[in-house]
């Protein structure tokens, strides 16, 4: 599932407003909805909070799962905690 799906699925799930969501982390409801429907990218600022405000549900590997999709050469593996994961580059990887 790409983040903003499972964005959207969390809002769901919780009964929460997109535009409440959007004034706790401190972005226009707007730039919150472009992220949302994915044409525009969350920056690297928004991602501690969107961990935080979701509580975990949101992991660090989600965000890097969508921030290096069309990266075929590395691979994003997500740890026992929220805020931790595991970047693999497969071209090192390779034995010859």
């Amino acid at each position: 599932m790409e983040l903003h799906q499972k964005l959207n699925k969390y809002f769901e799930e919780n009964g929460l407003q997109r535009k409440w969501f959007a004034n706790k982390i401190g972005i226009s409801p707007q730039l919150f909805y472009c992220m949302l429907n994915g044409s525009q990218k969350i920056t690297f600022r928004l991602w501690k909070s969107l961990i935080e405000m979701t509580g975990g549900y949101i992991t660090l590997g989600d965000i890097l799962k969508q921030e290096f999709k069309n990266i075929d050469y590395l691979t994003v593996n997500q740890g026992e905690d929220y805020d931790r994961c595991e970047v693999i580059i497969k071209d090192l990887m390779k034995r010859t």
